[in-house]
């Protein structure tokens, strides 16, 4: 039987709701037909971290507290989880692979210096083209606080939008740091930089922040970490004959439930393409 496992967030109404769950507490549709709902597990997906850190030259006065916030998160990450951490500007740079060593990330952290262009959209692709090998629970932490000036290669942030949202169990939370409110040169999702993060976050079920000053960071990283905190996952049976492709995925629990619950990854799974059916001849 083939199942399928996503990541859900729970919502206790009254104190110790959520804490033996139940599979009849939720429901899961996949394009709108229910499924049935094999386990509903309390405690969340392990996961990797990546954090994607905008070192531009305009970081370089919030450059700080931007490591004083990733320095916060990787604290509270699980022991045993991996941390990714990664840069751009210019080009993209893998400051340190996933890595369960906190010195580690600390000593990276350390070496992160600010100047040249922001390359977000780019950097963007090639970091979820990484994240896509990885079997586990993806989450995606990216700080930027300017407009993407790497329009030359032409990577559109509505196709890094769309391809974010088919990566298994993938879920982005962006940061934007005193945004602009348009990006010269750009059309399209791209010319409003909030409105860009604030798509790629809704295709992968993530939650997009628009902070005003840096010494804001650490506290909106320590709003995602307690968002997982309160992270389980929903296994399930997709339906046997659906077509290949995309299926848009809802999970719900009833109204007035004393235990809230609902969907902490992208609303779309995506099926690998089936190969040709052989015939006899």
């Amino acid at each position: 039987v083939r199942l399928s496992r996503m990541p859900v967030r729970f919502e206790p109404r009254t104190p110790g709701a959520c804490d033996h769950p139940e599979p009849s507490w939720v429901e899961v549709t996949e394009d709108g037909a229910p499924v049935r709902v094999v386990h509903l597990e309390r405690r969340r997906l392990p996961a990797v971290h990546a954090v994607l850190v905008d070192s531009s030259t305009s970081m370089l006065p919030n450059l700080d507290e931007a490591k004083r916030a990733v320095e916060a998160y990787v604290d509270l990450v699980p022991e045993g989880e991996p941390v990714l951490l990664a840069t751009f500007d210019d080009t993209l740079v893998l400051v340190s692979g996933a890595s369960t060593d906190r010195a580690r990330l600390e000593r990276a952290l350390d070496r992160i210096d600010a100047g040249g262009e922001t390359m977000l959209w780019r950097s963007m692709r090639d970091v979820l083209d990484y994240l896509a090998t990885f079997p586990e629970r993806k989450v995606l932490v990216v700080i930027t606080d300017g407009c993407d000036t790497g329009q030359r290669y032409n990577v559109r942030p509505l196709d890094v939008i769309g391809d974010a949202g088919k990566i298994e169990n993938l879920t982005v939370f962006p940061i934007g740091l005193d945004l602009p409110r348009r990006c010269p040169g750009t059309t399209g999702i791209g010319l409003d930089p909030r409105m860009s993060i604030h798509a790629l976050a809704m295709s992968t079920g993530g939650e997009a922040a628009d902070v005003r000053r840096a010494s804001e960071l650490e506290e909106r990283f320590l709003l995602i970490q307690d968002r997982l905190a309160h992270e389980g996952y929903v296994t399930y049976e997709p339906p046997a004959n659906e077509a290949s492709g995309g299926h848009r995925i809802r999970v719900r629990s009833p109204a007035h439930a004393a235990c809230g619950i609902v969907s902490a990854g992208p609303e779309m799974r995506f099926d690998p393409p089936r190969g040709p059916v052989a015939t006899a001849s």
